[in-house]
């Protein structure tokens, strides 16, 4: 009998304590909102597919989430969270582009939390290039990974060796970039950065404001590697690079133990991959003024005209200049230029 009694209240418990009479849509700092990234909140709520009165123990937060990064690219982290005993909510955050990698003919935005969000025709402005090497998947809301090229593999022959080259070589390539970001945004590089290369890791390099490439080799020493780095770029104390100066630095083979010196290359910057840096988009001349009509202006012969100058508007719009007092000279000078203009003039002697 206690047994049935304890069963009974556990049941009412569970289905009339634990009703849902809320969901909301949040932001971490607890604010409520009806849209984010462009997306409104009932259309998040009505994707992840929980109801009002529903227990709030009938579903998995996180398969919920899931469903929704897979539907909101455009979300970074996603968040469902039960706030017994009530309420359901949503906590978002609205991705930021970080990144863009071809692929094929199309470019991938990348957030700063290594997820697609979408893929554009053209090359997006104002984000740092990534190359690898191919991608594992190239569907917006999906996470961003680089594969191997496979060449290890396809000479073994095997496709076991395939596979598990494949997935060393995508591990070493995405631990080596997300190192690389840490350790630039560590030394305050990354804001100047425009190109990471990880493909070949042991020559990682980057390119720094398209003007000058960063050769590191592999991540050995590599806080030594960027703090030179930094100092050369920088221009910490006035023995580094100029503002407008373009080339290479190569730490490829330099270390914190090593006596070797580090030289800035001047010249075009070059990086493993072979990249050119585009030329950049020559500013619009600026159009020349127009030319007035002399007979809007008035005829301004070489020499100043006299005090006296008369103009008269004629029938039809036209304007005659009279411009007495001219010396022989002057006068030859004048009629060059109006044969010139194509302004038709008249000789006549004083009386």
């Amino acid at each position: 009998m206690l047994l049935c009694v304890i069963g009974a209240g556990i049941y009412l418990t569970m289905t009339m304590l634990f009703r849902i009479n809320s969901i909301q849509v949040q932001t971490p700092d607890g604010k409520q909102v009806t849209e984010i990234a462009g997306y409104s909140a009932d259309s998040i709520l009505q994707r992840m597919g929980v109801q009002l009165e529903e227990n709030i123990f009938s579903f998995e937060p996180g398969e919920k989430a899931a469903v929704l990064e897979q539907n909101f690219p455009l979300l970074g982290s996603i968040k469902v969270i039960r706030d017994y005993p009530n309420t359901v909510v949503v906590q978002v955050t609205e991705a930021v582009p970080a990144y863009a990698v071809q692929n094929g003919n199309k470019w991938l935005v990348i957030s700063d939390k290594w997820k697609i969000l979408s893929e554009e025709s053209t090359q997006p402005e104002g984000l740092c290039t990534l190359y690898g090497g191919k991608l594992q998947d190239t569907t917006p809301g999906q996470g961003f990974w680089f594969v191997d090229d496979a060449d290890a593999a396809s000479a073994s022959g095997s496709e076991t060796a395939e596979s598990e080259s494949a997935v060393s070589t995508e591990t070493v390539r995405m631990e080596a970039l997300r190192t690389l970001r840490s350790k630039l945004e560590e030394y305050g590089l990354s804001q100047d950065v425009t190109r990471l290369e990880v493909a070949d890791t042991e020559q990682l390099a980057f390119l720094y404001q398209d003007r000058i490439s960063v050769l590191l080799g592999t991540l050995n020493d590599l806080d030594y590697k960027l703090d030179r780095a930094r100092y050369v770029l920088t221009n910490a104390d006035g023995k580094g690079c100029g503002p407008t100066d373009t080339g290479r630095l190569d730490f490829s083979h330099t270390s914190a133990s090593s006596t070797r010196k580090i030289y800035f290359a001047q010249g075009e910057p070059t990086l493993p991959s072979g990249y050119v840096v585009p030329p950049k988009a020559e500013e619009p001349a600026a159009a020349p003024a127009p030319e007035v009509p002399a007979q809007d202006a008035g005829v301004q012969p070489s020499v100043a005209p006299a005090s006296d100058e008369v103009q008269t508007a004629q029938p039809g719009g036209k304007k005659t200049v009279i411009v007495p007092n001219l010396s022989e000279q002057d006068a030859t000078t004048l009629v060059d230029v109006l044969k010139d203009m194509g302004f038709a003039y008249r000789l006549e002697d004083a009386a």
